[in-house]
């Protein structure tokens, strides 16, 4: 009686936790972006500024 319902907790578990390690890896993908948009030397910046201004 108490195995069907054992077999069937057990999928939810598994898809459960598989569908939970998916944010995680988009939010280390945005984390790597954001690190390389952040890590911009001082001459690019000046260079993009003065595009802008013409």
């Amino acid at each position: 009686m108490f195995e069907p319902l054992f077999r069937i907790s057990r999928l939810v578990c598994i898809a459960f936790r598989e569908d939970k390690s998916a944010p995680i890896d988009f939010n280390n993908d945005r984390k790597r972006t954001n690190y390389i948009t952040v890590n911009e030397t001082e001459q690019e910046t000046k260079s993009l500024s003065s595009r802008i201004k013409k």
